[in-house]
């Protein structure tokens, strides 16, 4: 079997299934998508970026930073005005992502404003994941090619921009799948300690538990998950093969309708147990997975 045959085995066996003159004919919607998907990303950011705009002054007020090295350079002038100083920087470059996001310089002025955002904000003892994934995919944009914004454009342009278009679509289902590896191990590693693990009936009650007596919080569904470890115990199970598996949903687009919606569903679920909310997780995966006609 030479290479050749080999390769187009494997692209028969991730693909769809549709046959050769499907796919070309969809080609064009698939590109004209891509470039709508663009557009509402950075209009997304700029959305982030306006939302903040009433909360300036107590973000600037804020005591007990210690910049991180993306924003070392805050050390070099006053807290107040370096804080503003990055508000600004978030608001210009994702305004210029979003509107002149056909120039790959206003693209690197929207990441380089959404990363300076995030360095500072998490610059103050405790680092989330709520932005994380818009910024690797902000990174992912700026590759697009010269002319992806065009209607009308030639093969080669129409390729790259859907190659970084599913490159960006990669990025929210590896970090899906890296959360999945990482419980999987730490679970693995409980059960030959001994320990109680997510693969038991008190792994999430657990879990739970030390999370609400950590924020002091009420929740509707937490002390019936405390109460009902076995009844939760399958959608443990399933939650843990939505996230190891989630990379899978990208090579097979008719199976990206259930991981989404059983990763949405999760997202749901954790807010109301533990209050823990991934907003703009929700948002990224229903554009890119499921508005997107691969």
């Amino acid at each position: 079997m030479n290479t050749a045959s080999l390769l187009r085995q494997i692209r028969c066996f991730f693909g769809s299934g549709a046959p050769a003159s499907s796919i070309l004919s969809s080609h064009d919607r698939m590109f004209q998508q891509a470039r709508w998907g663009v557009m509402v990303i950075y209009s997304f950011q700029l959305f982030l970026a306006l939302r903040t705009i009433p909360h300036w002054s107590g973000m600037a007020s804020r005591e007990g930073m210690l910049p991180l090295w993306p924003v070392a350079w805050m050390n070099a002038m006053p807290s107040e005005t370096a804080i503003y100083s990055v508000l600004v920087l978030f608001l210009t470059g994702s305004l210029l992502g979003a509107v002149l996001g056909r120039y790959r310089i206003c693209r690197i002025a929207a990441f380089i404003g959404l990363f300076q955002f995030i360095s500072w904000n998490y610059s103050y003892g405790k680092i989330g994941h709520s932005l994380h994934v818009l910024l690797f995919i902000s990174f992912v944009l700026i590759f697009l090619p010269s002319g992806w914004q065009r209607k009308v454009n030639d093969r080669i342009t129409r390729q790259h921009t859907l190659f970084t278009y599913w490159s960006a679509q990669a990025v929210p289902l590896i970090a899906y799948t890296m959360a999945g590896i990482v419980k999987v191990a730490c679970g693995i590693y409980q059960v030959a300690a001994g320990q109680a693990s997510v693969f038991g009936p008190e792994g999430l009650p657990r879990h739970v538990a030390d999370r609400l007596l950590q924020t002091g919080s009420e929740t509707p569904l937490g002390p019936w998950v405390i109460e009902n470890a076995w009844l939760v115990l399958p959608g443990m199970w399933i939650t843990l093969y939505l996230e190891l598996f989630a990379i899978y949903a990208l090579f097979r687009p008719a199976t990206r309708i259930w991981f989404v919606g059983g990763l949405l569903i999760f997202h749901v679920a954790s807010y109301f147990t533990m209050t823990i909310w991934f907003p703009q997780n929700c948002f990224l995966l229903l554009l890119l997975m499921l508005l997107f006609p691969a």
